[in-house]
């Protein structure tokens, strides 16, 4: 498993603001019984928010 994050406050009047993106890779996973598995995968989040 992987994770990036990277965020942005902008400045002037917008500096209340901000916004982030990130992504998940999840490589194979097993069951545990090795009987099941998952192929690798990647998530992107993203994130945009106000702070009062």
């Amino acid at each position: 498993m992987a994770l990036a994050w990277a965020s942005y406050r902008p400045m002037g009047n917008w500096e209340d603001f901000k916004a982030g993106f990130g992504l998940r890779y999840i490589g194979e996973t097993w069951d545990g019984a090795d009987g099941l598995s998952t192929d690798p995968f990647l998530l992107a989040d993203a994130m945009i928010g106000y702070e009062t």
